[in-house]
């Protein structure tokens, strides 16, 4: 609900800031490339755009650490269910890091991004992949909940056949 609400009052916000003269011949001729940083050049406000493209620039930065950090994981964590060959479980270097494991995945985006003919069909991949894998978590959970229906869970599902004892 914060979220959806945040959302509503950024959206508000966009649309009544924009000048009269830009939205009299409708939606259709409004061709934004970064909505927020072209509405704050149209508003004079130039450190605010610079800011806005700096960001645009920073916050992909930061996930793909994130994602090469626990893609790499998963993937030295495979081994230890036999799923993949041992070797890319070594991490036995200062960090813990699983460096094998770095290079696999390292190689492995190279060979996607060659693969795709542009960004946005490989944005559109990686995008489906993600909602595939994100669309187990259900079925996992409920599995989980029905193999071990004893289980000290500190929440309560409504509805949930499977009741939760209290952690306190």
């Amino acid at each position: 609900m914060i979220s959806a609400l945040i959302y509503i009052a950024l959206q508000i916000v966009f649309i009544g800031a924009l000048p009269q003269s830009i939205i009299s011949g409708g939606w259709s001729k409004i061709s934004f490339n970064s909505p927020f940083a072209d509405l704050a050049i149209l508003l004079n406000i130039y450190w605010l755009s610079t800011l806005v493209y700096f960001t645009a620039f920073i916050s992909p930065v930061g996930s793909g650490i994130a994602f090469a950090s626990s893609a790499s994981k998963s993937l030295s964590s495979m081994p230890k269910n036999k799923h993949l060959p041992l070797f890319l479980s070594n991490s036995n270097n200062k960090y813990n890091s699983p460096r094998i494991a770095l290079f696999v995945d390292l190689l492995v985006s190279f060979i996607l991004i060659l693969l795709f003919k542009n960004w946005s069909l490989l944005s559109r991949v990686v995008a489906a992949s993600t909602l595939i894998s994100l669309l187990s978590g259900p079925v996992v959970a409920g599995s989980l909940r029905k193999m071990g229906p004893n289980l000290r869970r500190p929440t309560k599902i409504k509805g949930d056949e499977y009741p939760s004892t209290s952690c306190f």
